[in-house]
C-alpha cells in the first residue's frame, strides 16, 4: 500500500511540475492512454501494484536499451 501511495504522489508531482512550467499543452496519446490505464487499475485495487511493477520493469528495460 505504501508503494501505491508513493507512486500516486510521484504522478501528482509530475502533473504539478508540468502545470507550473507556465505553458499548457495537451496530453499526448500515450499520456492519455497511461492515465486511463492507471484509473482502471485503481478501480481494481488488487491490480494496481502489479501494473505499477510492470510499468517500472518496462522503464528498466527501456533504460537499459538507451544505455547500450
Amino acid at each position: 500500500m505504501e508503494e501505491k501511495f508513493e507512486d500516486e504522489q510521484d504522478m501528482q508531482e509530475r502533473a504539478r511540475t508540468l502545470r507550473n512550467r507556465g505553458h499548457a499543452r495537451s496530453p499526448s496519446d500515450s499520456e492519455v492512454a497511461l492515465q486511463e490505464l492507471i484509473q482502471l487499475a485503481k478501480q481494481h485495487g488488487d491490480l494496481y501494484p502489479t501494473m505499477i511493477d510492470i510499468l517500472k520493469r518496462y522503464g528498466q528495460i527501456f533504460q537499459r536499451d538507451i544505455e547500450l
